[in-house]
């Protein structure tokens, strides 16, 4: 079962053989599309829902479905739609993420982190429960709400810089700033580029 906030809900016409051409639908929600869906959902981006979820193998590559209906938990703000005078902001994709959004990774200090956070947190909380209720009596007694929480917090963190794409900024900086040590210490002699030939013996 998926739960989540709708990040993007995106449409596409296709060609079918008995109907001819359709829209199908896809939402992203926590940065993975889910697809399939050839009945136009009951929400709208920025609404928490929750449906079933079928995964599927398609040249070499992963693919997740909608199975069935699209249940809507809470109704968000949403997004307001373009209108004629505002121009319709360029979009790429990210093959390795597989996603369509106006940057990639996302600001921190941009709205939609707030959609991402609120996300992460319920799927956090999600997977701490069911490490719960995997546990022992002796181990629930000792996991305490105070370690319940510090565990959630840890992974919503996790989730949020995963789906938002902080982790890749972090990679980046880290490269660079090791990229930069190195380069301050071949300015100061510290580092040679170069083998030096050793001396020859003594007689």
């Amino acid at each position: 079962m998926v739960r989540g906030i709708v990040e993007k809900l995106n449409s596409k016409e296709v060609t079918t053989r008995k109907f001819g051409k359709k829209p199908v639908y896809s939402l992203l929600i926590n940065g993975v599309w889910y697809g399939n869906i050839w009945k136009k959902p009951d929400c709208t981006e920025g609404d928490e829902v929750e449906f079933t979820e079928r995964e599927r193998e398609y040249d070499g590559k992963t693919y997740y479905d909608v199975n069935g209906v699209v249940n809507v938990i809470s109704r968000g703000q949403g997004t307001p739609s373009n209108s004629s005078s505002t121009p319709e902001k360029p979009t790429f994709k990210s093959k390795r993420f597989n996603c369509t959004c106006d940057q990639f990774p996302i600001n921190p200090l941009d709205r939609q982190m707030s959609i991402i956070i609120q996300s992460s947190v319920n799927r956090a909380v999600e997977i701490i429960l069911a490490q719960f209720a995997t546990m022992t009596d002796a181990q629930k007694k000792k996991y305490d709400a105070e370690a319940m929480w510090a565990d959630v917090s840890l992974l919503t963190d996790q989730i949020a810089a995963k789906a938002s794409g902080q982790d890749l900024i972090e990679e980046v900086l880290k490269e660079k700033g090791e990229k930069y040590k190195e380069y301050q210490k071949l300015l100061q002699g510290e580092l040679d580029l170069e083998e030096k030939e050793e001396e020859p013996p003594a007689k």
